[in-house]
């Protein structure tokens, strides 16, 4: 079973404070259950069922909204939250956490890593060099 860091400073994070008590649930659901390089499968049928908001299933378009740029839309219910890179291996990619490295290799499926430049892919270079800001906990 899979273990995850979770800051409590998220539910200081005004971008945090602003979504609805649903998607507070929803965010938290990923985070935790995204694999090591925070990618995650979405079987809305079981998130509803595990995280009990009411026809989730359904309605779980409306909520992905309020997540903005901090979850990418992979397709076939894949998403990628970001902020899980920086937060579990600080420094990356050169963290000293040993399972980086599988990350990397997942995020390699995905075309999310850019090997010659040992970072995101193109796309995604912007938002994660603005991650490193102030109040961006999780």
């Amino acid at each position: 079973m899979a273990k995850r860091f979770i800051s409590t400073e998220m539910f200081d994070d005004e971008w945090f404070m602003d979504l609805s008590p649903e998607a507070k649930l929803l965010y938290v659901y990923l985070f935790v259950r995204c694999d090591h390089a925070g990618i995650i499968s979405i079987n809305w049928k079981l998130a509803e069922f595990q995280t009990g908001i009411k026809e989730l299933k359904k309605s779980h378009n409306t909520l992905l909204k309020e997540f903005e740029d901090r979850l990418v839309n992979l397709g076939n219910d894949y998403y990628f939250l970001p902020k899980f890179i920086w937060f579990q291996y600080p420094g990356f990619p050169k963290s000293k956490v040993m399972q980086q490295q599988g990350a990397i290799k997942r995020l390699n499926e995905f075309d999310l890593f850019d090997e010659e430049n040992q970072t995101l892919n193109k796309e995604l270079v912007i938002y994660y060099s603005q991650m490193n800001g102030p109040g961006d906990n999780e």
